[in-house]
């Protein structure tokens, strides 16, 4: 339910909000397995 409020205000929001990108990229990482979904050198206490 949230990832569809969030689809929704992104497709109405206006070109240049700078809400926008946010929420856009918060639904890409969500499509592609979300942001947690491969470590990275990071997580595995690296530099990244």
């Amino acid at each position: 339910m949230f990832y569809q409020v969030a689809q929704a205000i992104s497709e109405v929001l206006p070109a240049g909000d700078r809400e926008k990108p946010w929420l856009q990229g918060m639904l890409h990482g969500r499509s592609r397995g979300g942001a947690r979904s491969a470590p990275t050198q990071l997580d595995q206490g690296g530099e990244g």
